[in-house]
């Protein structure tokens, strides 16, 4: 939630995420498993990365879209592709839907 919060309202969503690591953080995370909420930490961190990218992507200015000259739709069709992986690769009870966040006390792997 705060990477969030700051991610929306610093202005620059550029400076928040450093995706090597990030991407080290969760791997160390992902080995150890010392505490039941860390799946769920990496799994928000993977998240908001993505929901940075589509940001970004599709920013009011967004230079490299326009370098590459993709049409819009393919490059909805590719976050859509990425945010289906995502879902796919959650374990079942952390893609369970349920109405309020709560924080596991059991690994949920």
């Amino acid at each position: 939630m705060a990477v969030s919060r700051i991610f929306t309202t610093n202005k620059r969503p550029d400076c928040l995420m450093k995706t090597a690591y990030l991407d080290a953080c969760c791997a160390v995370l992902e080995k150890k498993l010392e505490y039941a909420s860390d799946v769920y930490l990496i799994n928000l961190v993977r998240i908001q990365k993505l929901a940075q990218a589509i940001s970004m992507t599709l920013s009011s200015d967004p230079p490299h879209l326009q370098a590459l000259q993709l049409p819009v739709t393919m490059v909805i069709q590719s976050f859509q592709q990425q945010l289906d992986a995502y879902k796919s690769s959650l374990s079942p009870c952390m893609r369970a839907k349920r109405k309020h966040v709560s924080i596991p006390t059991q690994t949920c792997l």
